[in-house]
């Protein structure tokens, strides 16, 4: 209350009114009491009275208050519209209330947008965007590009672009127009592990309907990143290809692309593998670990500083999983740790994870199917050891699993064609060594492998184009290693390849776009090399 010239006043509001003025207003409708229009719709009479329907939609105060001609009669009849979905909107217009359902979602939709009832129309959109999968997201895109909804069109792009792999297989894609196929493909947001799989739904694509679609292979082609598919897989498993031999246009392509296969600057990287390159921990002299953490931005050409490990480790092992960190084991002034810990690059936080059952250090790691493997290292009081455990990302749980045949430590482990290698190392009873095996996790059971042509320790191993890569390293007769090796699992040999510019012991070593980086060591004089260095396997050269 408050006081004024005429006396004490109070401003009263009640906020039912609204509501018992629809409520009675639909009465009188649902009664045929003083409603003034009906319409028709699919030969069903809807009756309701101008103004609430004016009061509501757009289209209808167009209708009602111009000078349109039925502005003036008691009937009208609505065209494009099915009688189900107007008897709701019309209900709406009375209750504020609308039932949606996977079943009638698009029909009210449609209505709505014709009939101009905005909220209904933003509702029904709102529970299309929580209901996008990938076994519909093709036809909500389309419904999107119709009706100009760019927030839904977003949203249908978004869940098409993350389960790429996925849509391709729905009838939905193999569906779809010539340009609409390429327009998918053209997206630089397209997330694929590898170029590869992008030419794999060309060809699923075209296979939907081979003679009729064979003709637009080579548009297809031309907008596959061939670039940075590696240049044995563009030879064979494409160049190879039925689709691509029967077609003139497609093998001048694919000759193009084998010829400027290293002059790829003008060709934009997908974001989904351009992947990030992290450095972590070390040491910066004898028995001085840190905790640091590094990344390299692509974009910017820079390294830049991520948020630092819990724990300050030195030759410990780690692995790539689900697209997270995990670091493990290690030394800590001399002291072996079996603790592990998983980095989220997303979030940038570290999450303590359970722990090995034997401290270990000198080990090494590698992700073969759903596990992470550990294997050797210096375990407990053992200088060397053959032991091999594997952890379970899903179950949190440790697992132990066949020994090696040589104990070994300061060794690469690295997985190519699903098998695990243990390549070289060293062992305090017989020194350094030059012997491979490799573990099936079908029979769990290792097999040795030929060896490689020299002795090499504190190296790195890799798989890049079918081919296992051995990198730098030292050895006791020779010191710092700047040779590099690869070994043919199919014709069981080993064979030098270009060595670096550096000798890198402890060198680092990561697969990206198709090369190999070697990153930091100690060369010849003991002397720590901070440089980076990658190698073009077509070309051999560093």
């Amino acid at each position: 209350m408050e006081e004024t010239d005429e006396g004490v006043c109070q401003n009263f509001v009640d906020s039912l009114h609204p509501g018992c003025v629809l409520s009675r207003l639909q009465e009188l409708r649902k009664n045929e009491e003083l409603c003034d229009i009906t319409l028709l719709v699919e030969n069903k009479r809807i009756t309701a009275h101008k103004a609430v329907l004016a009061a509501t939609s757009r289209y209808f105060n167009a209708m009602f208050t111009g000078q349109m001609r039925e502005s003036s009669t008691d009937l009208v009849e609505i065209h494009g519209v099915d009688s189900v979905s107007a008897e709701l909107l019309i209900n709406f217009a009375y209750t504020s209330r609308l039932r949606i359902t996977d079943a009638n979602v698009q029909n009210i939709f449609l209505a709505s947008d014709l009939l101009q009832f905005k909220s209904a129309k933003d509702a029904c959109i709102d529970f299309i965007m929580r209901q996008i999968e990938t076994s519909n997201c093709l036809r909500i895109l389309a419904l999107a590009e119709r009706h100009g909804l760019k927030i839904l069109k977003e949203a249908a792009f978004s869940v098409i672009m993350d389960n790429f792999t996925e849509v391709v297989e729905t009838d939905d894609f193999k569906n779809l127009s010539t340009s609409q196929v390429i327009d998918i493909l053209l997206r630089d947001d397209l997330k694929v592990t590898e170029e590869r799989q992008v030419f794999k739904a060309t060809v699923t694509w075209v296979d939907h309907n081979r003679e009729e679609r064979k003709q637009h292979m080579s548009e297809l082609l031309k907008v596959v990143r061939l670039s940075f598919i590696p240049l044995r897989v563009l030879c064979t498993e494409i160049g190879e290809n039925p689709l691509v031999q029967s077609n003139v246009f497609c093998q001048d392509i694919i000759e193009e692309a084998k010829t400027c296969h290293c002059e790829c600057a003008c060709v934009t990287m997908r974001r989904s593998y351009a992947k990030t390159l992290f450095v972590l921990g070390g040491e910066t002299s004898f028995m001085k670990e840190v905790k640091s953490v590094e990344r390299f931005d692509h974009e910017r050409t820079e390294w830049l500083m991520s948020k630092p490990m819990s724990e300050a480790r030195a030759s410990f092992a780690v692995a790539v999983y689900d697209n997270k960190l995990y670091v493990i084991g290690g030394y800590r002034r001399g002291r072996k740790l079996n603790s592990m810990e998983r980095y989220d690059p997303v979030e940038d936080t570290w999450t303590g994870l359970p722990s090995t059952s034997k401290c270990q250090g000198d080990m090494r790691a590698a992700v073969l199917g759903d596990y992470i493997y550990v294997a050797g290292g210096s375990s407990d009081r053992l200088l060397t050891c053959n032991y091999v455990e594997r952890y379970s990302p899903r179950s949190e749980r440790w697992q132990t699993v066949a020994t090696m045949h040589r104990q070994r430590r300061r060794f690469a482990l690295a997985v190519l064609d699903s098998r695990m290698y243990a390549v070289g190392g060293f062992d305090d009873n017989t020194g350094d060594l030059s012997h491979v095996e490799h573990y099936n996790p079908e029979t769990n059971s290792w097999v040795e492998d030929p060896e490689m042509l020299i002795c090499r320790y504190d190296f790195g191993a890799q798989a890049l184009s079918g081919y296992l890569y051995a990198v730098g390293g030292a050895n006791g007769r020779k010191g710092s290693l700047n040779t590099v090796e690869r070994y043919d699992p199919k014709a069981q040999t080993w064979t030098r390849v270009a060595s670096m510019k550096h000798c890198r012991g402890g060198v680092s070593i990561a697969v990206h776009c198709g090369k190999i980086f070697a990153i930091n060591g100690m060369n010849e004089y003991m002397s720590i090399v901070d440089s980076v260095e990658c190698y073009d396997e077509v070309e051999n050269r560093w």
